[in-house]
C-alpha cells in the first residue's frame, strides 16, 4: 500500500506538471499566432511605385486588400491628376492580377474655378467653371481651359524621371497648371498659376497642398477646393468634427452638414464598412478657416450626380492682386 500511495502521488505530480506544461505551450502558442496576426496587419513601410510613360502608379496596402492610386493626364485640359483608384481584394499580390474594383475618374478631385480679371467681375457674362476638368463649355466639353505647365516626382526625396520603378516610403509628386478665367474670350491669357502638391504615405494617405497665385489682378467668385468622386462602393457619407459624426445621409442625394460648427471631415463608407474614404480638410488656416464662404452656406456638401465638396469660396468674393497668393492643405485617407 505504501509503494502505491508513493506512485499514486508521484503520478498525480507528473499530471499536474504536464497539466501546467500544456497551458504553458498554449498560452505561447496562443501568443505566437496573435503576434502572427498583429504583424499581418500591420501597415508596410514601403509600398510600390511605379512611373512609366507620363503615368504615375502607386500600390498601397490596406489591412484586407491592396490599393491602386494612379495619376495621369485627365479630361478635356489633360490635367495631371488623379485619373484612377482601383482595389485589389485577392490574396496573394502579384503583377499579374487584374483589379477587382477599378474606378477610373471621371471628374475633378481639385476644384476648378469661377474666375474672372478683377475688372470684368461686374460684367455680363456667365459665370463658368474653368480649370479642373471644365473646358470652354462649363462642363467637360469645349476647348480647354488650363494646362499642365510642369511635373515633378520626388521619391523617397530623389527627383525621378519617367521610366522609374521601385518601394517607397514618400511620394511626392508636384502638378504646377494655368487656369483661364470664364472671360477667357477677352483676356487671352492665363489668370492664375495652381501648383498642387500630393504625398503619398505608405499609411495609404494623400496629403494635398494646394498654392494658387495670381497672374492679374482677379477676383475668384466660387471655389470648392478639396472634393471627392463618390464611387458604386460607397453608400453612406457623413459630415463630422475632430470629435463627432455629425450627420450622416444617403449619398446619392442632394445633403450638405447640418451645422457648421468645427466641420473638417467628409467621410464615404460601405458595404458594411469594407470601403472608407475620409477627406480631411485644414481648418487652422488658409482657405480651410472659410473666411470666403457665406454665413448661411454649409462649409461641406454633396450632389445626387456622385460627388462630395468642401465649400470655400461662395457667397464672397476673394479679390487677389497680381502676384498675390492663397493656400488650402488636406488629406485623403483610404481604409
Amino acid at each position: 500500500m505504501t509503494h502505491f500511495g508513493i506512485n499514486v502521488t508521484f503520478c498525480r505530480r507528473l499530471w499536474q506538471q504536464k497539466q501546467q506544461g500544456f497551458w504553458m505551450i498554449g498560452l505561447i502558442v496562443g501568443l505566437f499566432a496573435c503576434g502572427q496576426r498583429n504583424s499581418s496587419q500591420e501597415q508596410p513601410d514601403k509600398f510600390n511605385v511605379v512611373y512609366s510613360e507620363g503615368h504615375l502608379s502607386c500600390e498601397l496596402q490596406l489591412p484586407d486588400k491592396q490599393l491602386e492610386v494612379a495619376f495621369f493626364p485627365c479630361g478635356v485640359n489633360q490635367i495631371f491628376a488623379l485619373g484612377k483608384l482601383a482595389y485589389d481584394t485577392s490574396s496573394v499580390i502579384s503583377e499579374e492580377k487584374l483589379p477587382t474594383l477599378e474606378f477610373p475618374s471621371v471628374t475633378d478631385w481639385v476644384g476648378p474655378y469661377q474666375v474672372s480679371l478683377l475688372e470684368n467681375a461686374t460684367s455680363d457674362l456667365p459665370k463658368q467653371f474653368t480649370g479642373g476638368w471644365h473646358g470652354s463649355n462649363g462642363d467637360g466639353t469645349g476647348e480647354p481651359t488650363a494646362m499642365t505647365k510642369r511635373v515633378a516626382v520626388t521619391v523617397d526625396g530623389e527627383p525621378k524621371s519617367s521610366g522609374f520603378s521601385g518601394m517607397s516610403e514618400l511620394v511626392s509628386l508636384n502638378v504646377v497648371n494655368l487656369i483661364e478665367g470664364y472671360d477667357y474670350s477677352g483676356t487671352a491669357s492665363y489668370l492664375l498659376q495652381e501648383s498642387v502638391n500630393y504625398q503619398l504615405l505608405p499609411n495609404c494617405s494623400i496629403e494635398v497642398r494646394v498654392t494658387i497665385i495670381a497672374l492679374n489682378d482677379v477676383v475668384i467668385h466660387r471655389y470648392y477646393g478639396m472634393q471627392s468622386q463618390n464611387f458604386a462602393v460607397f453608400d453612406s457619407v457623413s459630415y463630422a468634427s475632430p470629435t463627432e459624426i455629425m450627420n450622416t445621409e444617403p449619398v446619392r442625394t442632394n445633403n450638405s452638414c447640418l451645422k457648421n460648427d468645427a466641420v473638417n471631415r467628409i467621410i464615404l463608407s460601405g458595404e458594411q464598412g469594407e470601403y472608407e474614404l475620409e477627406l480631411i480638410l485644414n481648418t487652422e488656416k488658409g482657405l480651410g478657416t472659410f473666411d470666403y464662404l457665406a454665413d448661411v452656406a454649409p462649409r461641406a456638401f454633396s450632389a445626387d450626380y456622385g460627388k462630395s465638396y468642401f465649400n470655400l469660396v461662395n457667397g464672397k468674393k476673394l479679390i487677389l492682386k497680381k502676384g498675390e497668393s492663397v493656400f488650402w492643405e488636406g488629406t485623403y485617407v483610404f481604409k
